[in-house]
């Protein structure tokens, strides 16, 4: 896999892009500082992280994209986010903040509802997230949109469900160029 992947993009501040395998060591330090709101909670070696991405490559209906803001000379890494098709559904999962903003310029809610379009554009399905029942992030995702349709002991699960909410997306697919 090469540094170039497929870009969604709604603005000039920010945009999400595919994950390469450059971004493994700061996915993977990422989800080791918030891990307690995962549902793997231990600590992910480097050898795990690198186990994890040579078997999600080979999945065809798993995408994870770095959310990149545009200050400055080059982009910045500030969050990723992915998605998956699950139980006739499409997870969304693993939407971590990442760095701290040089500019301010991206919000996880706009760039998870961009991603959303997204996938809607590529999938007639519902969206769904499952969110540990300790995790502080669980107003977030009702304010942007989603309603908890289920629970579980450790668990909520969440439906996107305020479609108005939803840019308009456009894509630019920079592989093998």
């Amino acid at each position: 896999m090469s540094a170039e992947s497929l870009i969604i993009y709604n603005c000039s501040r920010y945009h999400l892009r595919s994950i390469n395998r450059f971004d493994n060591e700061l996915l993977r330090k990422w989800k080791n500082k918030h891990k307690q709101y995962f549902f793997h909670d231990e600590t992910i070696s480097a050898e795990q992280q690198l186990k994890w991405f040579e078997l999600f490559r080979g999945r065809k209906n798993d995408h994870m994209y770095i959310l990149e803001e545009l200050c400055g000379e080059k982009p910045h890494k500030v969050g990723a986010m992915g998605w998956r098709i699950k139980e006739h559904s499409v997870d969304i999962y693993n939407i971590m903040r990442g760095e701290t903003s040089q500019c301010d310029g991206y919000s996880m809610g706009q760039a998870l509802c961009l991603m959303i379009s997204f996938v809607r554009t590529k999938e007639n399905l519902s969206v769904r997230c499952i969110v540990r029942s300790n995790n502080p992030a669980l107003e977030w995702y009702k304010s942007i949109g989603m309603e908890i349709v289920g629970k579980g002991s450790r668990f909520y699960e969440l439906e996107f469900r305020d479609y108005d909410k939803l840019p308009e997306n456009r894509t630019k697919d920079t592989r093998g160029k």
